[in-house]
């Protein structure tokens, strides 16, 4: 696993991006041959609990908990309506 961590990983730590839990875990479990469709829902269901309290904290605070990072994309900018979005035609086929 420090293998994995060192090849794959290692380059984005200069970016403020590091490991978690589920790199390790989704390496173990493809090393046991299960599916890999699974993996995301493994990875959600372990953060349910968390993701509730946050919700309920919020809630019952009153306040709104962000990620702790600077927003660097354009400010200001014009929303328009879904109908008038440019999207790729399979979004479009499938919201229809």
């Amino acid at each position: 696993m420090r293998y994995l961590e060192e090849r794959a990983v290692a380059p984005y730590r200069s970016q403020g991006i590091y490991v978690n839990v589920a790199i390790f875990a989704d390496s173990i479990h493809w090393l046991l041959g299960n599916p890999v469709d699974p993996f995301v829902d493994i990875f959600a269901l372990g953060r349910i609990p968390g993701w509730t309290l946050r919700c309920v904290k919020q809630y019952r605070d009153n306040i709104l908990m962000g990620l702790m990072l600077e927003y660097t994309s354009p400010m200001d900018l014009e929303c328009f309506p879904f109908e008038q979005r440019d999207r790729p035609a399979l979004i479009l086929q499938a919201a229809h």
